[in-house]
């Protein structure tokens, strides 16, 4: 009696209609390609994993789709990206570079400069050095002392060192 009924919308539960139901506890993000489920007001957003799309990360990317090597490479999708293939002369991630990758001569300090697989380049460093372009001199070659004179000074090189002499001595260690 002088009571009353709320007929509540799609969504919501209560006396009030003041509860919202969580959709994500009906599972529907149930795909592969699902990181998880977030919960919204009457609503639900599914988080993709890279390399899906879609409402329901239910669709893989084709990162190949919207052809993104150039001058005739040929695309492979990999995780998260894709590759290119890049024909005779021509270099990139795209292969949108002409010539070919060790024609600007990247390697440093010694470093023999080689064509990839896909078209871009890679150093072989000396030893003691690394990084892309054999620039990290990991190893300090004064560390042994190779400067023979007591007040010699020595000053390190990417894969060498320098050793300033006192005067009256010379040579490579001032040993002279």
């Amino acid at each position: 009696v002088g009571g009353f009924e709320c007929k509540c919308p799609a969504g919501f539960v209560g006396p009030r209609c003041e509860g919202d139901i969580n959709e994500c506890l009906s599972n529907p993000c149930a795909n592969p390609g699902t990181q998880d489920c977030v919960q919204l007001v009457n609503d639900y957003h599914c988080n993709c994993k890279p390399g899906y799309m879609g409402r329901h990360c239910d669709a893989k990317v084709n990162f190949c789709a919207n052809s993104p090597c150039q001058n005739g490479g040929i695309c492979t999708a990999i995780q998260g990206g894709h590759e290119c293939l890049c024909g005779d002369g021509f270099y990139g991630k795209n292969c949108e570079y002409s010539g070919y990758a060790c024609d600007s001569n990247p390697c440093q300090n010694g470093g023999y400069c080689r064509t990839s697989e896909i078209g871009d380049y890679v150093c072989d460093c000396p030893s003691g050095l690394s990084g892309i372009n054999c620039e990290i001199d990991s190893m300090n070659e004064c560390l042994s002392n190779p400067c023979k004179h007591p007040e010699a000074r020595c000053i390190d090189k990417p894969g060498d060192f320098l050793c300033y002499c006192p005067r009256q001595w010379t040579g490579k260690t001032c040993d002279i």
